[in-house]
């Protein structure tokens, strides 16, 4: 797979409601094409920040999907990023903008089990002391890790994530 790759037709396709010789077109593209346009237009939203070309953002879950071992329909976006402005009450109402980040998440029970398990296994080792934070930044975050699970649950804490981990880090 050669992520971010779109097609022609597929990239023509613009804005919420695109015109409907423009679909077939790009429907005529191939099965992958077909499943882009039931993923953002018949059975999805496309998010605010790809309103401009909606293929990019199916081509990023794809290609997050390939990665993680899940569905692309199992990836969406929230935030800003999904409807323009931000709910967060400390930016409420903030537009999205080249400065905005994209909030996305995945809805997968096996990819949670596994991320739940990892996050017990490096939480005993970092305890036993046989993984040690590369730096004092990563050793406050790995603490700061410790102490939210201290007082919510793993489910919880990975519904809004505070992990910060090292990008040196055995996957």
């Amino acid at each position: 797979m050669q992520p971010f790759k779109i097609n022609g037709a597929l990239a023509a396709l613009k804005g919420t409601y695109p015109d409907p010789s423009l679909v077939l077109e790009a429907a005529k593209e191939g099965q992958g094409s077909c499943e882009s346009i039931a993923r953002l237009w018949i059975s999805e939203g496309i998010p605010f920040a790809f309103r401009k070309c909606p293929a990019l953002y199916d081509e990023i879950r794809c290609w997050l999907g390939w990665k993680l071992g899940v569905s692309p329909k199992q990836i969406s976006m929230t935030g800003s990023a999904r409807i323009g402005k931000s709910l967060a009450p400390h930016k409420f109402g903030k537009e999205f903008d080249s400065d905005s980040d994209l909030d996305l998440f995945v809805v997968c029970e096996d990819l949670f089990g596994k991320v739940t398990e990892d996050f017990r296994a490096w939480e005993r080792d970092y305890k036993g002391r046989s993984v040690h934070p590369g730096n004092d930044n990563e050793k406050r975050h790995w603490n700061s890790n410790l102490e939210v699970c201290q007082e919510t649950s793993v489910k919880d804490l990975l519904i809004q994530p505070r992990f910060h981990l090292s990008s040196n880090m055995e996957s």
